[in-house]
């Protein structure tokens, strides 16, 4: 795919659909309006349309694209989430979420395309069946502290959250729930121990059994069906970090994981117990 035609700053997004049909883009500067672009023969872009739903965020910018199928596309910024047909100018968008403060600040997707979660910086929890906007299925308030990640896991049967309460006064203190999918509750399945420390990101190994966080100096491998305690992904058993990782992913069998901070990025291999 030739992306070249397409105007990006640095920190610009996009998402490409499931057949290389079609880009939705968003540039760094104008995040709140992104861009519907059709590869031609010779896979170049051509510009179709805006779509123009989160101008409410300008100052925010755009924080997530992600295509559902091959013509729908859910954009999203601080406040809230965008359904759109992208074969459907005329058509308004589904909203997901009303956040007239900007304050959302998470979003996913379940893998079967079912859910949609988002997350705000009061650490509110809404959870929506993508086939109707009209009222959350699930709400509810997680501790006091901004929701940095949410995270389905591969057979969609567990949504992890990650918070983070933080004042001037003490140091960060983060939290990761577990929430059972379609069954959802007011009390999370499980809350998973990460000694007080912070996860900026989240990421479930294919089976389900482990999810990986990321954050302050280290990555940290969480049993979710053994315990509950977190195993810090720099002890001898495994290649360490030597700074702060922003995001975190697990590759398709399992057997490898990348962290990274800014420009760098580190891989190393799970090593059985």
């Amino acid at each position: 795919i030739n992306l070249s035609g397409i105007p990006f700053a640095i920190g610009g997004i996009f998402d490409v659909s499931p057949s290389n049909r079609w880009i939705v883009s968003a540039d760094e500067g104008i995040r709140t309006v992104p861009k519907v672009w059709k590869l031609r023969k010779d896979q170049t872009p051509e510009f179709v349309r805006d779509l123009p739903g989160h101008e409410t965020a300008i100052y925010k910018g755009l924080l997530s694209i992600e295509f559902v199928d091959e013509y729908r596309v859910v954009t999203f910024a601080g406040d809230g989430a965008r359904l759109w047909d992208i074969r459907t100018p005329s058509k308004p968008p589904a909203v997901f979420g009303s956040f007239p403060d900007l304050s959302a600040t998470a979003i996913a997707i379940s893998n079967d395309k079912e859910w949609v979660a988002i997350g705000g910086a009061d650490g509110r929890l809404c959870v929506w069946q993508l086939a109707d906007a009209s009222e959350p299925r699930f709400e509810t308030q997680t501790e006091k502290g901004k929701i940095w990640k949410l995270c389905f896991g591969p057979q969609d049967q567990l949504l992890a959250s990650s918070s983070l309460e933080h004042d001037f006064y003490n140091a960060p203190n983060g939290t990761i729930h577990l929430w059972k999918v379609g069954k959802w509750s007011e009390k999370p399945e499980r809350t998973l121990d990460i000694q007080g420390k912070r996860a900026d990101d989240l990421a479930f190994c294919p089976d389900g059994s482990q999810l990986i966080a990321s954050g302050d100096t280290f990555a940290w491998n969480l049993t979710v069906k053994e315990s509950d305690k977190l195993v810090p992904l720099n002890d001898p058993k495994s290649t360490g970090f030597d700074a702060y990782q922003s995001q975190v992913a697990v590759n398709y069998d399992g057997s490898l994981i990348a962290a990274a901070y800014s420009a760098n990025v580190k891989l190393w291999q799970k090593t059985k117990e």
